[in-house]
């Protein structure tokens, strides 16, 4: 059962975590404010803390994943601008949008972390954390 919350920051998310849980971050604006070149800039992070309590987490046995629509050819850059803030994920997860017969970008990231979660997440605690209008989607 999906439910959403509304959060003002991530430590509300990190409050309820237990060992074997998975959490899925959306990298870019969610966790990284980027820029307008996100490849290019250097990426801030969206909270002071949060490579902190992705550490804590990791340590408590949650696994944390990153996910992107950035094209999977930027993989050795997000993993740099990531480890430059001090943040190691179990695994970046890159879902880049596709272009359709119509020209049309389509969105994939909601796929893949269906397969993803599927495959790896059997515990009850899973969590997907992207930032639109500050809500959280909890899965």
């Amino acid at each position: 059962m999906s439910k959403i919350i509304s959060i003002d920051n991530f430590s509300k998310v990190f409050a309820n975590l237990k060992r074997g849980d998975c959490v899925f971050f959306d990298i870019d604006e969610t966790l990284l404010f980027s820029g307008l070149d996100r490849y290019q800039d250097t990426p801030e992070l969206t909270e002071n803390e949060l490579a902190a309590q992705i550490k804590t987490a990791q340590e408590m046995g949650v696994r944390v994943y990153g996910l992107t629509a950035r094209h999977d050819k930027f993989a050795d850059k997000t993993i740099q601008h990531l480890e430059q803030l001090g943040i190691t994920f179990a695994e970046v997860i890159h879902a880049p949008s596709i272009t359709n017969d119509q020209g049309e970008q389509q969105l994939q990231k909601a796929k893949t972390l269906k397969k993803y979660i599927d495959a790896l997440c059997a515990s009850d605690g899973l969590l997907t954390a992207h930032m639109m209008h500050n809500r959280l989607l909890s899965i």
